[in-house]
């Protein structure tokens, strides 16, 4: 599976998740927004970034992933999406506790179905 591939409630839980890992730390660091334009070249998607700026109208904090993240129910889709998610994460060399919560979050959604 690809991420053009994702269907639309899967990009959604994507772009929320991205959202709030890109901010996790209070910053938003090159290598993060590089690894977004690397995601939005890989998909095709020339408004990904704009996506995830624009989820941050909605999303604020962890809790607001859950009901995102539960419509994921495809266990490719899921994979794909944690594995986005931790590239993303390692993008500035660590992983921070507030990234390593987003994924937590995320993965123990997915393990509860």
């Amino acid at each position: 599976m690809n991420l053009e591939d994702l269907n639309v409630a899967e990009q959604d839980a994507l772009v929320a998740s991205l959202y709030l890992l890109v901010n996790a730390d209070g910053r938003v660091r090159h290598l993060e927004r590089q690894e977004v334009n690397a995601l939005m070249e890989e998909i095709g998607d020339p408004t990904l970034a704009g996506r995830v700026r624009e989820a941050g109208r909605h999303i604020h904090s962890v809790d607001d992933l859950v009901p995102l993240v539960g419509a994921v129910t495809r266990e490719e889709a899921q994979e794909l999406i944690r594995t986005v998610l931790f590239d993303l994460a390692q993008a500035d060399g660590r992983r921070s506790g507030e990234e390593n919560e987003v994924i937590n979050l995320v993965t123990r959604e997915w393990a509860r179905r």
